[in-house]
């Protein structure tokens, strides 16, 4: 997942968590793991 490269790493991270978080309970998706990086 593409995030700003000025945004706070721990906001990206916590938006990243939420990603995971929407694939589990919505598609039963549980081997996921979301990785940011950033967008110039």
């Amino acid at each position: 997942m593409q995030v700003y490269s000025n945004q706070d790493i721990k906001e990206a991270h916590d938006l990243s968590t939420r990603v995971e978080n929407q694939l589990i309970e919505k598609h039963d998706i549980f081997d996921v793991h979301v990785r940011i990086e950033p967008k110039y």
